[in-house]
């Protein structure tokens, strides 16, 4: 199923009795989030403060969890879609246990068989989690159902980080990973409990290598080429920064607390506004708000770079950078929803996260190497590389302005 003018069939969330899966979805979703976010944001200071590791530690380490995204991604997208999204969720949920663990060991052996365990899991939760949202959330809302599954983990890592900055400070990284791993198992079963299987009738009557073979030909969609440049080049970004600004904020303020608010700030910043943006896009298609982000994503790592020695202006360049990427990511699920069918959704989410991941990989390794050279470089090529992201929304846009389902009124 391509992308079509019409409105598609009725979403089963316009039966009352998907509504109860929507909620806790995005409840449980925004909690594994929660505890999950000091495992992405303050791993760059334990390695540096704890481990006396260097940034090239922390580049390889996160390279490895996408080096493991990459081989499992694809059948993590097969089993989304072929055994049900629910399960693949909830085990892909207990990465965030993982990272926690990742806190607790020193030594590097250790932290790499956990580093390849994290990044094979969290694969799970990616694609079997936008799966998951695809077959409850209607189409015609899916800007604003997109934006809150973006911002409700956005919102859940601001307030993670707020919590395990004091923490690390006051208590140790070690407390900071118990809490973590405990809380994280205890939601885990509340889900295995409590959410319901969702399972369409068209896979069950799928053999595993006929959609196995499809690949071939989802990718090959006009609307989903684009798709993987959208998703690949704003990564690169993501990998970049994940990696340089909480260290760079560090060694500017030598404050774990300072990382700790600067990734509390940005998630609120950038998922307030990525609710508006999915909203929008609902009313006025996706079109615009895909351009808009790509500007962003373009212009805003060029002040990283200017600002590499002042801590306010580095963090404030960085906000208005992530701001492109939060939009562009709240509107991936809907531009993914309206690129096939709902049975289709695992495998498509699969393909666009593969782009994700060679840019997440590509940005994380290119941070690593090129601080030890100059640290403005590594932002004047993020932002340089999204310049192509600019040109790749205004071909998807016109493809997006045939395929948009209005909400006016």
């Amino acid at each position: 199923m391509a992308a079509t003018d019409n409105p598609a069939p009725r979403s089963p969330l316009s039966e009352h009795r998907y509504l109860k899966p929507l909620i806790l979805f995005l409840t449980i979703f925004f909690l594994n989030a929660t505890f999950g976010a000091p495992g992405r944001t303050l791993f760059p200071v334990y390695v540096e403060k704890v481990l006396g590791g260097s940034p090239i530690l922390t580049s390889t380490l996160f390279s490895i969890q996408n080096l493991i995204r990459i081989i499992v991604l694809f059948a993590s997208g097969l089993l989304a879609d072929r055994v049900g999204a629910k399960y693949i969720l909830l085990l892909g949920m207990t990465a965030v246990s993982i990272g926690g663990l990742m806190f607790m060991v020193s030594d590097t052996r250790l932290l790499v068989l956990l580093s390849l365990l994290y990044g094979a899991l969290f694969t799970l939760r990616t694609t079997s989690s936008r799966a998951y949202l695809a077959l409850v959330a209607p189409l015609g809302s899916m800007g604003l159902m997109g934006a809150l599954y973006f911002t409700g983990p956005t919102l859940g890592s601001a307030l993670g980080n707020a919590a395990a900055g004091p923490i690390a400070d006051q208590f140790s990284f070690r407390t900071l990973g118990i809490a973590m791993l405990v809380g994280n198992l205890l939601l885990v079963f509340f889900g295995l409990l409590f959410l319901p299987q969702i399972r369409l009738e068209q896979v069950q009557n799928t053999s595993a290598w006929e959609m196995l073979r499809s690949y071939q030909v989802l990718w090959k969609r006009p609307l989903i080429l684009r798709l993987i440049g959208i998703r690949f080049l704003p990564t690169w970004w993501l990998g970049t920064s994940s990696v340089l600004l909480p260290l760079l904020i560090f060694r500017l303020t030598e404050s774990v607390t300072a990382v700790a608010l600067y990734a509390t700030v940005i998630s609120v910043v950038t998922g307030s506004t990525g609710l508006f943006v999915g909203w929008l896009s609902d009313r006025i298609g996706r079109a615009i708000p895909v351009i808009a982000s790509s500007l962003t994503l373009a212009l805003g790592p060029l002040g990283c770079a200017l600002f590499v020695d002042n801590a306010l202006l580095l963090a404030a360049s960085a906000i208005f950078t992530s701001l492109g990427g939060q939009w562009l990511a709240s509107l991936m699920p809907s531009l993914v929803r309206v690129s096939g069918a709902g049975h289709e959704q695992g495998r498509l989410t699969a393909i666009t996260e593969a782009a994700w991941t060679f840019g997440n990989l590509g940005g994380t390794m290119a941070a690593g190497v090129l601080i030890g050279l100059a640290a403005p470089i590594p932002f004047v090529l993020a932002g340089a590389l999204n310049f192509g992201t600019v040109l790749l929304a205004l071909q998807a846009a016109r493809i997006l302005r045939g395929t948009d389902i209005h909400n006016a009124g």
